[in-house]
């Protein structure tokens, strides 16, 4: 491809133009891996606390869980993907641990208008996401990196390594999974926890809040497909997760850029 400038200032290519894609199939090709804005993650937040109690609505702190001991405490809260921001930092799955752990966003990208699919799984958790996005599935090598190979993509398929994740868990898109197919999830057991960063003590405190005998997720599970089926053509968005490159989505552990 080339870019050219006339004289009267306007710039132009010479080719396709492909943003996402070394392989660019028409003049402009936008290749990304995306869900829908209503997508919900979790953001990490800090809390300066005033009293070493915990009021009615306070979620608990992911370093001391309800103790209140820290001076600035720091707690999980849900936000839609298109309201994210450079620098916050969400919930991802950290492959060499198999534990999940906040990491920051490096950016959000509005890819624009796209086909796309609702999976559902057997416990109820749903999301909206494009058909090239890939998901944290228990398949074959084999098929795995057949999946990959396929499409246009800038990012080589990459196996989870030695740890609590299944060695048959790989990533893999939409357009190549199945009902009944096991997909990774947040685990919903009540009491499980999560380590945040530099804890003051070095334990583990618990992940998330429901106030009403909600659970704490923490780690993954899988779950079965139950459904997946095409909606209609909505705006997606896709972001940049440092590190670890994937994200929870709606409690479903989705890769990113």
């Amino acid at each position: 491809n080339k870019f050219t400038v006339s004289q009267a200032g306007q710039g132009y290519f010479a080719g396709n133009l492909g943003i996402g894609t070394t392989n660019p199939l028409a003049l402009l090709h936008v290749a990304g891996q995306c869900v829908t804005g209503d997508t919900k993650l979790k953001r990490r937040r800090k809390k300066k606390r005033k009293k070493k109690k915990l009021g009615k609505n306070d979620p608990p702190c992911i370093k001391c869980g309800y103790s209140a001991s820290c001076d600035e405490c720091e707690y999980y809260e849900d936000i839609r993907i298109d309201q994210i921001q450079p620098g916050d930092h969400i919930l991802s799955l950290n492959e060499q641990t198999g534990k999940l752990e906040p990491q920051p966003i490096k950016g959000l990208l509005d890819i624009g208008i796209k086909p796309v699919y609702k999976l559902t799984t057997e416990d109820g958790k749903t999301i909206t996401t494009t058909g090239n996005h890939p998901y944290l599935v228990k398949t074959t090598k084999k098929s795995a990196e057949a999946d990959w190979g396929s499409a246009n993509d800038s990012i080589e398929p990459r196996l989870a390594p030695k740890s609590s994740i299944p060695q048959d868990a790989q990533w893999t898109k939409v357009i190549y999974l199945k009902e009944g197919d096991q997909i990774a999830v947040v685990s919903e057991e009540k009491g499980a926890t999560l380590k945040g960063d530099s804890p003051d003590n070095g334990e583990s405190g618990p992940l998330g809040y429901q106030a009403e005998g909600g659970s704490f997720p923490s780690d993954i599970t899988f779950q079965k497909i139950v459904s997946i089926e095409y909606v209609a053509q909505e705006q997606v968005y896709d972001i940049e997760v440092e590190n670890t490159h994937n994200f929870v989505g709606n409690g479903i552990i989705a890769h990113n850029t």
